[in-house]
Formats: structure tokens, C-alpha cells, sequence
């Protein structure tokens, strides 16, 4: 039974590859840590964050629609920053 966000899939495995990125990108060069390493850690944190702060606020769906619509704008973000 889901009874916190921490229950959820989503937020588990979010959560897990965030812990991955930012054990990975201290392995980048030194030039690139300032910008790309910022950036990627920012959206890694962001994606987990918002789904807690969804699920906060899920009696009001308009709400944690919200929060899912951010999330998926750092995914995206994310996603170009990789290729």
C-alpha cells in the first residue's frame, strides 16, 4: 500500500539516479564541471523534489499536476543536456 511518496517507483528510482549523477560527474573535466555538472545536478535533485512536493499537495490535482508538468520540463532539460 502507498502511503508516502517514498512508496513510489517513480521517486525510488528518480532518486536512485540522482545519487548516481552526481557520484558520475565528479568523474567529468575540470572544464566542464562549472556548467554541465551544475546543470545535470540541479535536474537530477529537481525530479525526485517535485515528485514529494506533488504528492504533498495530491488532495488538490490541479496542483500535483503541476508539480508532474515541472518534472517532466527537467527531464526534458536533462535529456537534451545528455545528448
Amino acid at each position: 500500500m502507498i502511503q508516502s511518496f517514498k512508496d513510489l517507483e517513480i521517486y525510488k528510482e528518480s532518486y536512485d539516479l540522482a545519487i548516481i549523477v552526481n557520484k558520475e560527474v565528479i568523474k567529468f573535466p575540470i572544464y566542464e564541471r562549472s556548467d554541465l555538472v551544475s546543470q545535470l545536478r540541479r535536474c537530477s535533485k529537481s525530479v525526485p523534489s517535485n515528485i514529494a512536493e506533488g504528492w504533498a499537495k495530491r488532495r488538490f490535482s490541479k496542483e500535483f499536476k503541476h508539480h508532474l508538468d515541472i518534472l517532466l520540463g527537467h527531464v526534458m532539460k536533462w535529456r537534451f543536456i545528455l545528448v
